[in-house]
């Protein structure tokens, strides 16, 4: 039921929302973002605040295989709710992710059937797609078709999902036409630690084709992808295909020379359309030349440079990493568009005797450059470390002076 409510002062005087400008009544609910409480409070209080207020409770949920008759049924019996819903969490229990039993009721395995009639997917409305702990019964597209609209997702993670090859996500991805972000970290396969398991599993053979996506965003933020070749595998991959000719935005982890060379091909090609770079290298060996193909001398309008997984200590058994290949690309790019660049430290059991593993005096004159003048922010971001907090900022702040008086610099060190 619709009250009017009243201002009180001299006199009573009615105030209807009907009456407010829709903006203004959007604007006030608009605030109340990310308060379910509040959100749920006002979509009941007037007709005017309920679709705003649902448009924000419904943007993002997530879905498991025990909510789907219940949204099922909110759906028929609100169908304008399943509109509103477009960023969607797709997951299930760990438990169901390594024990596929067909009778696991809380597994998508079940869902996953055909369906008797072809009906209209849950959420039509859903551009965004977030998979989580799954495995090839949830990243089935049948099943998907059933939750929301392939033809329209633009963006997709895959994170901790279980998977039998890297062709088999080649092949996924290929069902959504207007794919434009893609994100992928930390696949296995259902033997990944199997013994003697090959752990290379690349793209080999054809792979079906439904579409070609032309993918904008590219990002894989952990080397932990079915091995570490299969991160590089996807990228020469979608090269081959021509899938990547729009790339904007890169981010990738490079563990061998193949690698190395696969994307200074792929950097080469892109050149100029290139503005947002994410690099890291994972020495494996001690042969630290095999970062020596790459170059970013191509990568002429770089807004972003990302350095990631610069290790200052060796992992147990392995040498200390060379970061001689940092100040090196650096030297070679030319990016006069360059306004951020951000390196981010692992500290993990890093002593004193290793603060000089990275060149910061080279990287403070490099960076100082007349062709850098449009740089706006260096982030030097540090994970753990615990054992040498207290010296490592002063000894870069020490060799980066000049960078730092510009005020530039932002410095952040965390334990995870």
């Amino acid at each position: 039921m619709n009250t009017p409510l009243s201002l009180s002062g001299d006199g009573d005087v009615p105030l209807s929302f009907s009456n407010l400008p829709a903006e203004l009544v959007d604007n006030v609910i608009d605030h109340l973002r990310g308060d379910a409480v509040a959100l749920s409070a006002s979509s009941l209080t007037h007709s005017s605040m309920r679709v705003r207020a649902q448009f924000h409770l419904f943007h993002t949920i997530c879905f498991t295989p025990q909510r789907w008759s219940e949204y099922k049924e909110l759906v028929k019996m609100s169908p304008h709710l399943g509109y509103a819903v477009h960023h969607l969490i797709i997951t299930q229990p760990v438990s169901s992710l390594f024990k596929l039993e067909s009778q696991d009721s809380c597994s998508f395995i079940e869902l996953s059937k055909p369906q008797a009639e072809r009906t209209a997917p849950l959420f039509p409305a859903v551009t965004k797609l977030q998979l989580t702990r799954l495995d090839h019964t949830a990243l089935f597209i049948p099943l998907l078709r059933n939750v929301c609209d392939t033809h329209i997702v633009e963006s997709i993670r895959m994170h901790i999902c279980v998977i039998p090859t890297m062709a088999y996500v080649a092949e996924f991805i290929c069902s959504f036409p207007r794919l434009k972000k893609l994100a992928i970290s930390d696949l296995f396969t259902r033997d990944a630690y199997a013994a003697g398991r090959r752990k290379e599993t690349s793209i080999e053979g054809p792979v079906p084709i439904a579409f070609r996506p032309s993918i904008e965003v590219l990002r894989f933020p952990s080397a932990c992808t079915l091995g570490e070749v299969n991160s590089i595998s996807m990228v020469k991959w979608l090269f081959e295909r021509s899938m990547h000719v729009h790339l904007t935005t890169l981010e990738i982890i490079v563990a061998r020379q193949e690698d190395a060379v696969v994307l200074r091909m792929v950097l080469h090609q892109l050149g100029p359309r290139l503005q947002h770079l994410y690099l890291g290298v994972e020495q494996l060996t001690e042969d630290a030349s095999f970062s020596k193909p790459l170059t970013l001398s191509h990568s002429t309008s770089l807004r972003t440079f990302g350095l990631w997984s610069l290790k200052l200590h060796g992992d147990e058994g392995r040498p200390r990493p060379s970061l001689a290949w940092v100040p090196r690309l650096l030297m070679e790019l030319n990016s006069s568009a360059l306004e951020h660049v951000h390196f981010r430290l692992r500290a993990g059991g890093a002593l004193p005797s290793d603060l000089g593993t990275l060149d910061w005096a080279a990287v403070n004159d490099i960076l100082c450059e007349h062709r850098f003048d449009s740089l706006r922010r260096v982030t030097i971001e540090v994970l753990r470390g615990h054992g040498i907090k207290d010296v490592l900022w002063p000894h870069v702040k020490d060799r980066i002076a000049d960078l730092y008086a510009r005020r530039t610099v932002l410095y952040t060190q965390t334990d995870a």
